[in-house]
């Protein structure tokens, strides 16, 4: 082999060398290209199912947030109408219990004030009673002139009344009179009824003191020793089936009514805290 031969060949086995080394260049080249293709096709495809299992999960939260404030809400509702419908409860329990506790009220007030003309005299002093005047009962006294005599035991000088009935009106007039037989204990108080003439058909009245022991005393038979009966008796008197200083009361009279007590009389207080 001539030298040129040997560089020919020897060239030509460095172009060969060369060829080799740009295909495994190649080769490398196109591996890289292929993996780096796979690491991003990786890395989009998580990044999607990161997406996805994000969204999913926002939509978990937002409809469990739903699902969690939808019942509160209601349940605030709920509590609001609970609360209204046992505050309306309430209010009209209390109005029941308001008007059943008025109505017991009234009813112990009816009770005390429209006693049986039967029952005997109560103890229905009440808030320290006091006698403000005392009457003087042994004042002469005669038949048919009793407001005369209640006047004078109580020593009334003025504003006197023509009849009974008159009297009476003015302690109805001024708010002292007791419509019931309940008369006071221990206090000295002058007692009212109807008294209607047969003659002429005027009711002329009839007043007595109660003595705050159960029993009246009554206008004297021309002296100053007045009549004294007890509650029993004078209930027999008004009904015409006793005397009273020789006369049944009824043979002139209509059967009399009672009318009440006062604590005033002819305008005058003679007791207080009744």
């Amino acid at each position: 082999m001539t030298f040129k031969n040997m560089l020919a060949s020897k060239g030509k086995k460095k172009w060969y060398a060369l060829m080799g080394v740009v295909a495994v260049l190649a080769m490398i080249m196109l591996g890289l290209h292929h993996a780096h293709a796979t690491h991003s096709s990786s890395h989009q495809s998580n990044k999607q199912s990161a997406k996805s299992v994000s969204s999913k999960a926002t939509k978990s939260n937002d409809q469990n947030q739903k699902t969690s404030n939808q019942p509160a809400t209601d349940n605030t509702d709920q509590v609001k109408d609970d609360s209204v419908s046992a505050a309306s409860s309430s209010t009209v329990q209390a109005q029941q219990s308001d008007t059943t506790n008025k109505k017991a009220t009234g009813q112990a007030s009816s009770s005390s004030v429209a006693a049986p003309a039967s029952q005997p005299a109560q103890e229905i002093n009440k808030g320290n009673p006091r006698q403000t005047v005392m009457p003087n009962v042994n004042v002469y006294g005669a038949p048919g002139l009793c407001l005369q005599y209640v006047d004078d035991a109580f020593n009334i000088n003025s504003n006197r009344s023509y009849s009974a009935t008159a009297s009476a009106g003015k302690a109805s007039a001024n708010g002292t009179m007791h419509y019931n037989d309940q008369f006071p204990v221990g206090i000295k108080v002058p007692v009212y009824w109807n008294l209607i003439s047969k003659d002429d058909g005027v009711n002329y009245g009839h007043i007595a003191i109660w003595d705050g022991q159960g029993g009246f005393y009554w206008e004297g038979n021309h002296s100053s020793t007045p009549n004294y009966f007890t509650l029993d008796e004078m209930k027999q008197i008004m009904n015409g089936t006793r005397q009273v200083n020789g006369h049944y009361l009824t043979e002139n009279w209509q059967t009399p009514s009672l009318i009440g007590w006062s604590t005033s009389l002819e305008g005058h207080t003679i007791a207080e805290n009744l």
